[in-house]
């Protein structure tokens, strides 16, 4: 089995989506793959490009599209190159990935030569056309999952995170880009990395202040907390959901949707992670909260080298719209406050706890 204990990828389009149809050429990817000690790895690899609707792995889902490249020769950097069009079809077909509306995500797997499992590279990547190389290196997650040809899934592989900063690199320029910025509308934070793009809250911490049958003057203030869903109701219908993003998305009270978009949603708890540092944040995140503060990551707080960028956060818990099969009266929650250490758990759905609304894009879309 694999063991990628450290490894970057590098992703690059060369071709934009919109004139595939036409052109009928590959797209190219290109990346590398290094050892915990930043050793360039050996290869050759058998690589699996796999075409997804969902940024994490969603139980059911179904692949959009996926090829198999055979025997990826990797130079003595560990840098290797790929087409996708040129590889074995596995599933569908590479124009109807291209064409398919909505957002997509690319996953990548990793086998030894023949082999019939290997190490899929986490997160997915918003499978988009890019000017830019986006170079996979800190908080890039771990290859935690092995995946066998045609998509299944054999349990688990670990290894270290990459160390040091994710960025961008344009291609022509070698200009750094952030893996947070804010974005030009002044009310909303894109995180590069995840495909992400989430509200930036208004106001000054104080006193909590419940929202759920009243409309708040500031439908983003950090102090405003909402119910998940009524006493005895597992549906959402709580405060969080008939009036927090009933409001975002144009649908309470003749409210305009947020930002020019209406497609505002819960995070789940695996998307709260990744804007988390501190114990249960995402891998290669910060496992410690700065003192004084709240348990957000800085670089979101500040994004882009503005300060205060993504707004104030509550010390309070955030909920996710993620819930308990078992247990449909409860969902998953994150903790800011620095006394739990960045923590997740779960709450009761009518207890009042904060929202921060989240939608995929990015600044430009």
């Amino acid at each position: 089995m694999l063991n990628f204990p450290k490894t970057v990828l590098l992703i690059f389009s060369s071709l934009l989506m919109a004139s595939w149809a036409q052109a009928q050429a590959p797209l190219s990817y290109e990346g590398r793959l290094t050892d915990r000690t930043g050793a360039a790895l050996q290869g050759p690899f058998d690589l699996q490009f796999s075409v997804y609707r969902s940024l994490a792995p969603v139980k059911g889902e179904r692949v959009v599209y996926s090829e198999m490249h055979d025997g990826v020769v990797l130079d003595a950097n560990g840098d290797f190159s790929a087409y996708l069009g040129e590889g074995t079809e596995v599933i569908g077909s590479l124009g109807t990935a291209v064409s398919a509306n909505g957002t997509k995500y690319i996953e990548i797997a990793v086998f030894d030569p023949g082999a019939a499992r290997g190490a899929v590279l986490s997160p997915r990547q918003r499978f988009a056309s890019t000017p830019y190389v986006c170079v996979k290196n800190g908080n890039s997650r771990r290859l935690r999952r092995t995946v066998g040809r045609g998509g299944r899934r054999f349990g688990k592989s670990r290894g270290a995170a990459v160390e040091g900063p994710s960025r961008a690199v344009d291609a022509t320029t070698q200009a750094p880009v952030s893996r947070f910025e804010a974005c030009g509308d002044g009310v909303t934070v894109a995180d590069n990395q995840t495909g992400l793009v989430w509200e930036k809250k208004t106001g000054t911490r104080s006193r909590s202040v419940p929202c759920n049958d009243t409309s708040c003057p500031d439908v983003h203030d950090v102090n405003n907390r909402y119910q998940w869903a009524h006493p005895g109701i597992s549906a959402p219908d709580g405060g969080a959901f008939v009036n927090f993003l009933a409001r975002l998305n144009g649908s309470f009270d003749g409210s305009a949707c947020f930002a020019n978009h209406c497609d505002w949603r819960m995070p789940e708890i695996t998307e709260l992670q990744t804007i988390l540092v501190g114990m249960d944040a995402a891998e290669g995140q910060s496992r410690v909260c700065p003192r004084g503060g709240t348990c957000i990551d800085p670089e979101f707080r500040d994004a882009g080298g503005v300060e205060g960028a993504g707004g104030p956060t509550s010390t309070s818990k955030y909920w996710s719209r993620t819930t308990l099969p078992n247990h449909r009266g409860e969902a998953w929650v994150a903790f800011q406050l620095v006394g739990r250490g960045g923590g997740v758990d779960i709450a009761r759905k009518p207890h009042d706890n904060a929202v921060r609304a989240v939608r995929t894009g990015s600044c430009g879309d």
